[in-house]
């Protein structure tokens, strides 16, 4: 009966929401399976149908060809001429026959070739249009400046190809220094003569460079162009300061090219060489060797050792120092004036690199070794001694066999004379000696 009770009472807690009392025990509910709804699905595997792709969309046909422009087609002529008298018209003389003559140009671009007849005229037919370039040879003497035209519908261009005389055929330049040493600090004078022997010249300009430093020269009229009479030699002389630079290289050389501002025909170019005095090398250092030929490789090279090396002076021509190489082939000079040589090997050898030798005098030997090479060649003999064996005296020529002259005769008369006067007192010394005897028997 109490169970039955507490049963009761449970129930009834529970239907009015409240808990148990704490350490009831509570009925255990059965468990139960979730039911599960079976639901019906579309097959995965099914394709949506979609329009066919294999069909060709239809284009148009691409064989057709393109109707093209008919090609334009012209004809260029032209003059070919020696300008002698620089007017720029054809004179009487100046014709140029007998001469290729060339035309470049046109769309496709070719090369044509033709030749001038007896008075110079030439021309190219049935061209291609387009833009075209005339020109002809140059020679020696002359330039001829190159002329251009351009080929099209109803034009026949005319053209000149004019020759111009090149400079070089009739300008002759000299340069010089005023002295061949100057110091530091000094002025040199650099003289420039120039000699017309044709026409007269308009637009003469000069250009220079240097080497052994780098003063900026005043040109005067050589700078913006000047006239050449014709016939006539025209003098400039241009200052040139003389600064440290040239001093530690020991000289200066100035190239100066003379052109005309006004024509492209060409130029003359001359150099002149300055020593400039003072500054010396405490020691110079080098290396005299030698290679198989052809092969200028560092690791093929050999010394060559016990041989005579020598600087002579590029301006004076002096023998200023004198060495022997050691058995790796090293030499040394000391107490050098800087400057240019001319590097010289005694004995078999022909000198490949570094025949012209320069000498600063703030070189360090520790970084300038100059390298010299040499390959086997003709004896070359010791600047610094007369030969060990002197050339003997040459063999008296033969006396002549051809006619006498005057004085040859004359003295032959002389001689004939003689012996007959020694042969006539000969006779008469004979007879006075049998004439004696004849008396005493």
């Amino acid at each position: 009966m109490a169970r039955l009770w507490l049963v009761g009472a449970v129930a009834a807690m529970l239907a009015l929401g409240a808990s148990p009392p704490t350490g009831a025990a509570t009925a255990t509910a059965e468990p139960t399976t979730p039911s599960v709804q079976n639901t019906t699905t579309e097959p995965t595997g099914a394709t949506t149908p979609t329009e066919p792709t294999g069909a060709a969309t239809p284009t148009e046909p691409t064989g057709a060809a393109t109707p093209t422009e008919p090609t334009v087609r012209g004809d260029l002529t032209g003059t070919v001429y020696r300008d002698a008298d620089l007017d720029g018209v054809v004179d009487a003389g100046e014709a140029l026959p007998d001469t290729d003559v060339f035309a470049n140009g046109g769309t496709p671009y070719e090369t044509y070739q033709t030749r001038s007849d007896a008075q110079g005229r030439f021309a190219f037919r049935d061209l291609s249009s387009g833009p075209y370039t005339v020109s002809t040879t140059n020679d020696d003497n002359w330039f001829y400046v190159p002329a251009s035209a351009q080929v099209g519908e109803g034009s026949t261009p005319d053209v000149l190809v004019r020759g111009l005389r090149q400079l070089s055929s009739t300008v002759t330049l000299a340069v010089s220094f005023d002295r061949a040493n100057h110091q530091q600090g000094d002025t040199a004078q650099l003289t420039v003569s120039l000699t017309n022997s044709g026409p007269t010249l308009s637009g003469i300009a000069a250009s220079y460079s240097t080497e052994g430093g780098s003063p900026q020269l005043d040109l005067g009229e050589l700078a913006a162009g000047t006239a050449l009479p014709a016939g006539e030699t025209r003098v400039f002389t241009i200052p040139v300061p003389i600064d440290a630079t040239m001093a530690d290289n020991g000289f200066l050389r100035v190239q100066l090219s003379i052109f005309s501002r006004e024509v492209a025909n060409g130029s003359v170019t001359q150099a002149a060489l300055l020593g400039v005095v003072g500054a010396r090398a405490p020691r110079v250092v080098g290396r005299l060797a030698t290679y198989p030929t052809g092969n200028l490789k560092p690791e093929a090279r050999w010394p060559v050792p016990n041989a005579v090396v020598y600087l002579r002076d590029q301006i004076s021509g002096a023998l200023v120092e004198r060495a022997t190489t050691d058995d790796a082939g090293h030499f040394e000079f000391t107490d050098v004036p800087a400057g240019l040589y001319h590097f010289g090997v005694v004995g078999p050898w022909r000198i490949t690199v570094g025949a012209q030798f320069r000498v600063r005098a703030s070189e360090d030997p520790a970084v300038t070794s100059h390298l010299v090479l040499v390959l086997p060649g003709p004896d070359q003999p010791d600047p610094g001694y007369p030969p060990a064996d002197p050339e003997p005296p040459a063999d008296p020529e033969p006396p002549a066999t051809g006619p006498e002259s005057p004085e040859l005769a004359t003295t032959g008369r002389d001689v004939v004379w003689l012996a007959l006067g020694g042969l006539l007192a000969l006779a008469l010394g004979a007879a006075a000696v049998f004439t004696t005897r004849r008396r005493t028997t």
